[in-house]
């Protein structure tokens, strides 16, 4: 596959269609939209399995760990309501323990510059108030492509490739490309808390096959989750 080009000069006739249109940034979670149109499900279904595949094979821009916001027309009614899943400041946490930590601004790579996730609520309330199909129904893609992999796009394989040495240096980060390393005598893997990775694999190199076991189990245990106030 040839390297990324950021420099864009191309033309593409637009688009028709009469029984519904998925757009997104990934060929994949686009197909996964359409998908769910043709079982008969409706936009609001389709938007859900397309994030869904996104949370997988575009992760730094759509995931489980971010928020969700939708704009829903009513074709029967005329009406648009919107959907606010942005995450939230943690119900523990105080500005005075920052404060005690000696932080004026809290830094981009901290665990505190994180919000409560409101992804994953978002997709059951989008579907609570304008689905047709159950939430395991439209997870199907993104659940098969983070099991059985998917070719790396050339705009993420490059991006990985320009963060290899900072990933290296990170916890948590099995799902990405390069392979985690085994470490002596810990048979799970690497040191904790330390992003040992073993450099030149192709998995994530464009074109390669990725698979993420960590998107998997995410949304798995979503599709089986019920709402607290549904419960």
């Amino acid at each position: 596959m040839k390297p990324m080009s950021f420099d864009f000069h191309s033309r593409r006739s637009m688009v028709a269609a009469r029984r519904g249109m998925v757009a997104a940034s990934n060929p994949l979670a686009a197909q996964a939209g359409l998908n769910i149109l043709r079982q008969g499900g409706n936009a609001a279904d389709a938007a859900i399995a397309t994030a869904a595949v996104l949370n997988v094979t575009a992760p730094a821009s759509t995931g489980v760990g971010g928020d969700c916001f939708a704009l829903f027309f009513d074709a029967a009614t005329g009406q648009v309501t919107a959907l606010n899943g942005s995450g939230r400041a943690p119900a523990a946490l105080r500005l005075e323990d920052l404060r005690a930590e000696g932080w004026d601004e809290i830094p981009t790579d901290s665990p505190h510059a994180v919000t409560v996730p409101g992804a994953v609520m978002g997709w059951h309330d989008l579907l609570a108030r304008h689905g047709s199909m159950a939430l395991a129904d439209v997870l199907v893609d993104a659940i098969h492509y983070a099991r059985d992999g998917f070719p790396v796009s050339p705009v993420f394989g490059a991006a990985w490739q320009n963060a290899e040495a900072w990933l290296r240096t990170r916890p948590n980060t099995d799902d990405y490309p390069p392979r985690r390393a085994r470490a002596p005598g810990r048979p799970g893997g690497a040191p904790a808390g330390a992003g040992a990775h073993a450099p030149g694999h192709r998995r994530g190199r464009p074109g390669g096959l990725l698979h993420r076991p960590g998107r998997r189990r995410d949304c798995r245990h979503a599709a089986r989750t019920r709402r607290r106030d549904d419960a």
